[in-house]
């Protein structure tokens, strides 16, 4: 099993933490950064790597906005 930790902005948790429990992944708040993000590891295998680009993505055009 692989671990990724990703910076959730505040504004997008709840959208983003939906996205991780309709893929069941173990996961687990690491802390928040000093611009307020929220620090969320989570657990995946190899072949669940499109789901996790595929959050990564949901971070990257939320911030794009």
């Amino acid at each position: 099993m692989r671990t990724r930790n990703f910076l959730v902005p505040q504004d997008l948790i709840f959208e983003f933490v939906e996205a991780i429990e309709e893929n069941d992944f173990a996961n687990h708040i690491v802390g928040i950064t000093a611009e307020s993000e929220i620090e969320i590891s989570i657990g995946y295998n190899t072949d669940e790597r499109k789901v996790v680009n595929e959050l990564q993505d949901m971070i990257d055009e939320h911030n794009y906005d």
